[in-house]
């Protein structure tokens, strides 16, 4: 199974679903980790941190979420992002970044 924790993308975020020294515990679950290029770097891990932990860097958001089957993020993915996710992907995220029952319609179809 894949992880996927792509960049935030949400003005001023710093933060990142994912650190480095939690890579290794999925991975010893038997998880695949894949992060966005530069997803951790406002949040000062760089993807070097990443690579020596185990995930696979991925040159962007289209790449990082292809086939993954979970997806961590801070805030929920914006309309944006909301094409390039699939069917039966499980995403974990705060969704109060949602602000309208069309938005919420969007991202739930």
């Amino acid at each position: 199974m894949i992880i996927a924790i792509p960049k935030e993308t949400l003005n001023k975020e710093t933060r990142v679903a994912l650190t480095p020294n939690h890579v290794s515990k999925f991975l010893e679950k038997g998880f695949n980790v894949q992060i966005e290029n530069n997803a951790g770097k406002q949040a000062f891990f760089d993807d070097i941190d990443y690579i020596q932990a185990g995930a696979t860097i991925c040159k962007n958001y289209q790449q990082t979420v292809h086939n993954a089957n979970i997806i961590l993020k801070i805030h929920a993915p914006q309309n944006k992002e909301l094409p390039c996710l699939q069917n039966n992907q499980i995403i974990i995220c705060d969704s109060r970044n949602i602000k309208s029952k069309s938005e919420l319609k969007k991202f739930a179809d």
